[in-house]
């Protein structure tokens, strides 16, 4: 991906009743997307990672095998993608 990429990490599993936000005690999946639109800003090419944890740790893989270094990299404010998005 080297064009514009979207980048955002979310759950699968839906929220719990009385838990707003990430929780960590329960059987939902964590997963870490990537979006790179075309110049029509129309999608062109999706990728998806189950991660562990919101991490950069988590994070770097994704980032080292499918965004180049010249993309244009959005992201919201969480700061697990930040340290990453510094570096592309």
């Amino acid at each position: 991906m080297k064009g514009l990429v979207h980048v955002d990490e979310f759950i699968i599993g839906g929220q719990e009743e009385n838990a707003p936000g990430r929780s960590y005690n329960t059987p939902k999946t964590k997963v870490i997307i990537t979006v790179e639109l075309n110049e029509e800003r129309k999608v062109k090419r999706v990728y998806a990672k189950v991660i562990n944890d919101y991490s950069a740790k988590s994070f770097t893989p994704l980032f080292e095998q499918h965004i180049s270094e010249e993309a244009k990299v959005i992201t919201d404010k969480w700061r697990g993608l930040q340290p990453i998005k510094e570096k592309v």
